[in-house]
C-alpha cells in the first residue's frame, strides 16, 4: 500500500480525471449525489460530494460527513450501502459507493404483509451490525430504504450515525423520529427499532402512525394513542399488531430488545424463509470488527500520516505473523489516510509476479487517480525489468551489481 500526501492545489485524488460525473440523482440537507463511472475500477459509482447551505454550519457538517464515511467503511454488511473512496475536491469532501439500482421503498407502498415483514427484516438485520458498533443510525425513514431488483432492503445515508447515550441535537424525520430523540434521553438500539416499527406501520398501511408530521408538532404531543395496522388494512393479524404497537412504544424498555428479536418476531408472522444472506451477515460481524490492542499501533501510522502531510517523505513496514490482524490494521490506516485527504493506492504482491510488478500497479493506478502528474508507464517497462534481470547473480558482489541495474531500469521506465 502507498499512501500520497494531499496536493497544495486541493485537488481531490483524481477526481476529474479518475470519475466521470453525470446526473444528479439526490440531493439532502449535507450532501449531493451524482452518477459517476470509476475509470481506475471500472465501474458505476454514486459520488457524494458534501454540500453545505449555511457557511456557519461547514464544520460541523463536513465532521458529520467524515463520520459517516468511516463508519460506512467499517460496516460492511449486505443490506449496507458500501463505500468505496473518500477525497477532497476544491476544499468539499466526497465519498463514492456503490450505485443501487431498483426502487426506492416510497414507490412501492402500501405492501402486502409478507413483502412488507421481509423488507424490514433486511433493514433490521443492518441495524444489528450497526448496534453491535454501539452506534444509532437515528434516521430510518422511508427515504433511507431501498429496494434491489431482488426486492431485498438497504440501509442508506448514515449522516446522523450517533454513539449510544445523550446527544445534543435532534436529528432524524418527524413522522419516524423516536420520542427520546425529542426529550434528549439516552439512545440506544430501542431508538432505531421504534423508527423501524414506524417504516413498518407505513409500509403495511400507506400512511405514518403520527398525525403530527413536524418536530414541534410531535414535541407537544410526543406520545399519541396509535391505531393497530389492522384497523387500517384487513386481514392483518394480531401478532403483527403486537409487533408494531410494542415497537412504536413511548417507552424504550417496553419496546423489543434487539433487532434480532424483531427479526425473529417478523420471521414468525409472516411465515418467511430463512435469511438469503445468511452467511454474510455472520461474516459481517468479524469483518472489519474493533480493533483491540492496536491504539499504540494505529497512534503511530496517524503521526507518519501528519508528517506526510507537511511533504516529508516516510515510510513503515508492518510485519506480523499471519492471522494477527495486519490485514484489518492496513484497512484502518487506509481510512484514516483517506480522510487526511492523501491518497492511497494498493497492490498485493501475489497478483503482480513480473518483475515490478507491485511497482507497475501502484504507478499504473497514481496516474489514474492523477492523470496530471505525468503519462503512464509505456511498453519499455518489461523490456527495462528484462534487461535487470537477465544475468545471474554469481556473487554478494554481483547481487548488489544486479540491485543497482534493478533500481536503474525501474527508474528509467517511471521516467519514461
Amino acid at each position: 500500500m502507498a499512501i500520497a500526501a494531499p496536493s497544495g492545489s486541493g485537488q481531490p485524488a483524481g477526481v476529474r480525471g479518475r470519475y466521470e460525473l453525470g446526473a444528479e440523482i439526490a440531493r439532502g440537507g449535507m450532501g449531493i449525489v451524482f452518477r459517476a463511472h470509476d475509470r481506475l475500477a471500472r465501474r458505476d459509482v454514486a459520488y457524494k460530494r458534501l454540500h453545505v447551505e449555511q457557511e456557519t454550519s461547514r464544520a460541523r457538517c463536513a465532521a458529520l460527513f467524515e463520520r459517516e464515511y468511516a463508519a460506512l467503511a467499517q460496516l460492511s454488511h449486505p443490506n449496507i450501502v458500501q463505500v468505496y473512496e473518500y477525497g477532497i475536491e476544491a476544499g468539499a469532501a466526497f465519498y463514492t459507493m456503490e450505485l443501487l439500482t431498483g426502487r426506492s421503498l416510497r414507490e412501492v407502498v402500501p405492501l402486502d404483509m409478507r413483502a412488507a415483514c421481509s423488507i424490514m427484516r433486511d433493514i433490521a438485520s443492518a441495524l444489528g451490525l450497526v448496534h453491535a458498533r454501539r452506534l444509532v443510525h437515528r434516521d430510518v425513514s422511508p427515504a433511507n430504504v431501498r429496494l434491489t431488483p431482488e426486492d431485498r432492503g438497504k440501509l442508506l445515508d448514515f449522516g446522523a450515525l450517533a454513539s449510544f447515550g445523550m446527544t445534543a441535537d435532534i436529528v432524524g424525520t418527524p413522522s419516524f423520529i423516536a420520542p427520546e430523540c425529542l426529550t434528549k434521553h439516552e439512545l440506544d438500539a430501542r431508538t432505531d427499532l421504534f423508527s423501524l416499527g414506524a417504516v413498518l406501520y407505513w409500509a403495511l398501511t400507506g400512511r405514518t402512525p403520527f398525525a403530527a408530521n413536524t418536530l414541534a408538532a410531535r414535541l407537544r404531543d410526543p406520545a399519541p394513542h396509535i391505531q393497530a395496522p389492522s384497523a387500517l388494512v384487513a386481514g392483518l393479524p394480531a401478532k403483527l399488531d403486537e409487533l408494531v404497537l410494542s415497537m412504536l412504544h413511548h417507552e424504550p424498555r417496553a419496546r423489543p430488545a434487539s433487532a434480532a428479536e424483531v427479526m425473529e418476531r417478523l420471521t414468525i408472522v409472516a411465515e418467511l424463509p430463512p435469511e438469503p444472506n445468511e452467511r454474510q451477515v455472520a461474516i459481517s460481524y468479524v469483518t472489519h470488527a474493533p480493533l483491540i490492542g492496536r491504539a499504540e499501533h494505529l497512534q503511530r501510522a496517524r503521526t507518519l500520516l501528519q508528517e506526510a502531510a507537511q511533504s516529508r517523505t516516510v515510510t513503515a513496514v508492518l510485519e506480523a505473523p499471519r492471522g494477527l490482524g495486519r490485514t484489518a490494521l492496513f484497512d484502518q490506516i487506509a481510512i484514516d489516510a483517506q480522510l487526511a485527504g492523501c491518497t492511497v493506492l494498493r497492490a498485493q504482491p501475489g497478483t503482480h509476479a513480473r518483475a515490478f510488478g507491485v511497482a507497475l500497479a501502484l504507478v499504473r493506478a497514481g496516474v489514474t487517480m492523477h492523470p496530471d502528474a505525468g503519462p503512464a508507464p509505456s511498453s519499455a517497462w518489461p523490456a527495462a525489468a528484462a534487461e535487470a534481470n537477465s544475468a545471474p547473480a554469481a556473487s554478494p558482489v554481483d547481487a548488489v551489481q544486479r540491485h543497482g541495474r534493478a533500481v536503474t531500469a525501474l527508474q528509467r521506465a517511471l521516467a519514461k
